[in-house]
């Protein structure tokens, strides 16, 4: 998503049209009038979830001192709202010491038929 634009209203709507099991496509709406359009990568499990690509890395700085973070966003209908969750954890070491954070984030929106 382009974290660039900034919303002046709370009336912006989202619509989520499934393409095929492998993507979405999310289209962010203003009274009806498109503004942006986005189609996102993943895949539809059994659990009846889209689970976007798991982004990882692995930065090696020198050899005793690297960095890894991974990412990965799941989205899904429960009764009338839409869930989008996001897992993130990052860490690093250096030779033995390590340190690292872990986060789980929680939207919920109101679903509109």
């Amino acid at each position: 998503m382009d974290h660039k634009n900034e919303v002046q209203t709370d009336s912006i709507s989202v619509r989520l049209d499934i393409i095929d099991t492998k993507s979405i496509k999310v289209s962010f709406l203003d009274k009806n009038k498109l503004i942006k359009e986005k189609v996102i990568k993943g895949k539809t499990k059994e659990d009846k979830c889209f689970y976007t690509r798991r982004r990882f890395y692995i930065i090696p700085i020198l050899p005793v001192l690297w960095f890894f973070s991974n990412e990965q966003k799941r989205i899904y209908r429960l009764d009338n709202t839409l869930v989008v969750e996001v897992t993130s954890n990052s860490g690093g070491a250096v030779i033995i010491m390590a340190g690292g954070n872990k986060s789980d984030d929680v939207w919920r929106f109101n679903y509109l038929k």
